[in-house]
């Protein structure tokens, strides 16, 4: 095998590898859309921790679509938010429920 289909298949092998992950959530079968406001949610419960997604822009979003997170996720679980925290650089959170 050459060094580019080598490099081909290591890709396609890291993607397949991440459809799984806890972090996907767009398509993921058990994810959930639910519409706060004017913000669409994505959210992926696992046991007593959940993900929300949300790829609203703009200027003074941050806090609307935070709060938004929130209940989205509390939803979607049917729980309490415990605590959340930004999970990387886009409108991600990961929540740890209370039940």
């Amino acid at each position: 095998m050459g060094r580019g289909a080598a490099g081909v298949l290591l890709v396609a092998l890291a993607v397949l590898a991440a459809c799984d992950a806890p972090t996907q959530i767009v398509g993921h079968p058990d994810t959930q859309r639910i519409e706060i406001g004017p913000d669409l949610f994505h959210v992926r419960v696992m046991g007593d921790t959940a993900i929300a997604a949300n790829f609203s822009t703009g200027s003074n979003l941050v806090l609307r679509v935070e709060e938004g997170a929130r209940k989205a996720i509390a939803q979607a679980s049917g729980c309490a938010v415990e605590s959340m925290t930004k999970y990387d650089s886009i409108n991600r959170w990961q929540a740890r429920l209370a039940c």
